[in-house]
């Protein structure tokens, strides 16, 4: 089943970002935790601290593309982020749902497409975007 983002709002995508098992992250057994999940670990406390940045801002979240080096790094990581983990038409069809659900505008969705082309990712298992990948793109 695939969790869908245009049902939640940002708040509800935060709380269920951060529903993680923290004695896993905190306690002793951190060790044991894939360096996939320590990522997504920190994506979340990155998204809990700019909790009320978020609040702030309203949809959509990216109406243009950052105009920076730093920027075009981040729009790029996060690109590598999807495709690594979804693959180039699923990391397609999520950036054209963002737009839909107002997250993205159609011209930054243009945009990332043109980005698309240099963006060497390839994931080990392919797989829909989920709830936590969601959760990540909002942190991006």
């Amino acid at each position: 089943m695939t969790i869908d983002p245009g049902d939640y709002d940002p708040r509800e995508l935060r709380e269920l970002g951060s529903e993680t098992d923290h004695e896993s992250v905190i306690g002793g057994s951190a060790g044991g935790m894939g360096s996939s999940d320590a990522l997504r670990s920190s994506q979340r406390e990155t998204l809990l601290m700019i909790e009320d940045t978020l609040e702030e801002l309203s949809t959509p979240y990216l109406p243009e593309l950052p105009d920076s080096y730093r920027g075009e790094l981040l729009v790029l990581e996060w690109l590598e982020f999807l495709v690594g983990t979804a693959g180039r038409s699923e990391t397609i069809e999520g950036l054209v749902y963002y737009t839909s659900i107002g997250w993205i505008t159609k011209e930054v969705e243009i945009h990332l497409r043109e980005y698309l082309r240099g963006v060497d990712a390839t994931p080990e298992t392919p797989a829909p975007l989920d709830q936590d990948d969601h959760v990540t793109s909002l942190v991006y």
